[in-house]
């Protein structure tokens, strides 16, 4: 095959097949981040995932992947409500896991029964929180999934 060939190939790829899937791609790249529609960044920094957009200034921080790419994915749907409530959500988890934590140390070295009573009502507060915005999380999760599989189900149709 000579240069000709390989140059049209790779502005075929450029062009037509990349261009036709912004939209739904979402790629690892080698260094380890993401990039999600052609458009976001997911870098793991430390024990969080920074996502950034390539042509805005957008910058957030998430504690999980599947969190930066639900963000992600409801941002592309222009539903900007859900969005913040996405970023809260998260940041509440991490908060009340926390405090999890924290309790439960306070459990394992306190001798007084009674405030070893008040740790395990407030560890049992923080953990049904924790499930309930768990849940919600979940249900914006489950939600950009069923998305990105319908995305990917009318491509294969095309």
């Amino acid at each position: 095959m000579n240069n000709k060939h390989i140059d049209k190939i790779d502005k075929f790829f450029k062009k037509d097949f990349i261009n036709n899937l912004n939209d739904i791609a979402i790629f690892k790249n080698e260094d380890g981040s993401y990039e999600l529609f052609d458009k976001y960044i997911i870098r793991k920094v430390e024990h969080c995932y920074n996502l950034v957009t390539k042509y805005s200034s957008t910058d957030k921080t998430f504690s999980s992947l599947k969190n930066a790419v639900t963000w992600c994915i409801f941002d592309k749907r222009n539903k900007l409500d859900v969005l913040s409530r996405i970023e809260e959500l998260d940041r509440m988890i991490d908060s009340v896991d926390i405090s999890i934590n924290i309790h439960k140390r306070l459990i394992e070295k306190c001798k007084d029964k009674e405030l070893r009573l008040i740790y395990v009502a407030k560890l049992s507060q923080e953990q049904v929180k924790r499930k309930r915005y768990a849940n919600e999380l979940l249900s914006f999760i489950n939600d950009s999934k069923y998305w990105q599989s319908q995305r990917f189900a009318s491509r294969d149709q095309k």
